[in-house]
């Protein structure tokens, strides 16, 4: 079974839908963005405060309200009977002008900051993706599998220099691997 993060069951559909090339994510993707602004934000200071009054705004439109469902299951009795039992279900159904998905993002949200998951939800550092990233570890800046951490490392000065450098010494050390092969040739 492959591991994942902490939080994965709620983060798991976020991403996908997050993530997915489509324009309606803008709103939530803002409203993921404020929320990562106001935590970072001292709590009393007054950019804070308005930007927690415009966050409470926007999630005024998210509103659920519970819809009851009734359907049946088979079940098998001790005897070996298939027997139809009722299921009564509750699932929450958005409000008037909302999408679904849109309200599963929000509600998937909520799940992940009331367990203290929501700082591990962020955006992959390397500018070419941008995808949003459930986080392993606080630490995590760049999508799970490492290609963007090394494009990113890549795209730095410090890799040209340092390419440079190794460069400049395998070509050298493959001259001078030549020079004593082609002296070894006339030894012999």
């Amino acid at each position: 079974m492959k591991r994942r993060p902490e939080g994965w069951t709620f983060g798991e559909s976020l991403l996908n839908w997050l993530n997915a090339p489509r324009r309606d994510r803008e709103r939530i993707s803002q409203l993921l963005d404020d929320l990562k602004a106001l935590e970072r934000i001292p709590a009393y200071a007054e950019d804070g405060k308005k930007r927690l009054v415009a966050v409470n705004r926007e999630l005024r439109s998210y509103i659920q309200r519970p819809v009851c469902f009734v359907g049946t299951t088979q079940a098998r009795s001790a005897s070996d009977e298939r027997t139809e039992k009722v299921v009564i279900v509750f699932e929450s159904e958005p409000a008037v002008g909302q999408r679904y998905r849109e309200q599963q993002a929000v509600a998937a949200i909520v799940q992940l900051a009331e367990r203290g998951l929501f700082s591990r939800l962020r955006r992959c550092q390397y500018k070419a993706c941008r995808k949003w990233v459930l986080a392993w570890r606080e630490d995590q800046r760049f999508c799970p599998g490492g290609v963007c951490k090394k494009a990113y490392e890549r795209a730095s000065p410090e890799y040209a220099e340092y390419q440079k450098i190794y460069q400049r010494e395998s070509r050298k050390r493959e001259r001078d691997k030549q020079r004593k092969a082609k002296i070894g040739a006339y030894r012999k």
